[in-house]
């Protein structure tokens, strides 16, 4: 696992790190998309480019304000941002692929964005992280017998926070299935 984060951070992309968030100001998507591009024929071939792609693309996207631009130049860019979270398999979540579909009414025929939603709903029904967050609240019910009040306390927060992820990626899929 660390060398594919290493790997990722050559990108020289601030990929993902909560710790620095991008400013507004900072978050140049065009600067950005050109890094991510030059990197890609850079290590082209390489075993953890698909982790990049799914990484940086992801980025590029939600934390560099991509998808807030309506322009077509913005648009052909989330076009081919949404063929590389597709591309780089993986398990990509759904309300990202939503707003980027939403992005690409328009651009994309209908049965392309069908297409692509029907493998986002694929995917994250699939997803063996979301399966394991689905299960958790089951399996804390069982320990509960076991476990300390502190040990209970400790981990309500968290198993709050998985809900609501699980609740988000639902309501997402539902609306996958409406486009």
């Amino acid at each position: 696992m660390i060398k594919r984060k290493e790997f990722v951070a050559k990108s020289g992309l601030p990929l993902l790190d909560p710790f620095h968030p991008i400013s507004p100001e900072g978050s140049d998507w065009k600067k950005a998309d050109r890094q991510y591009r030059q990197f890609l024929i850079a290590q082209q071939g390489h075993q953890y480019l698909p982790v990049f792609r799914r990484v940086g693309s992801t980025t590029i996207l939600k934390d560099f304000a991509l998808l807030a631009d309506n322009s077509e130049e913005g648009k052909q860019a989330i076009a081919f941002y949404t063929n590389e979270l597709f591309e780089s398999g993986g398990h990509t979540t759904a309300p990202l692929v939503y707003y980027c579909l939403e992005a690409l009414e328009g651009t994309w025929g209908d049965d392309k964005i069908k297409e692509y939603a029907q493998q986002a709903i694929s995917a994250s029904t699939q997803n063996p992280e979301l399966a394991q967050m689905r299960d958790m609240p089951e399996r804390m019910e069982r320990e509960k017998s076991t476990a300390t009040t502190e040990e209970i306390k400790q981990v309500e927060p968290m198993m709050a926070k998985l809900a609501e992820i699980v609740a988000e990626q639902d309501e997402y899929v539902q609306k996958l299935r409406n486009i």
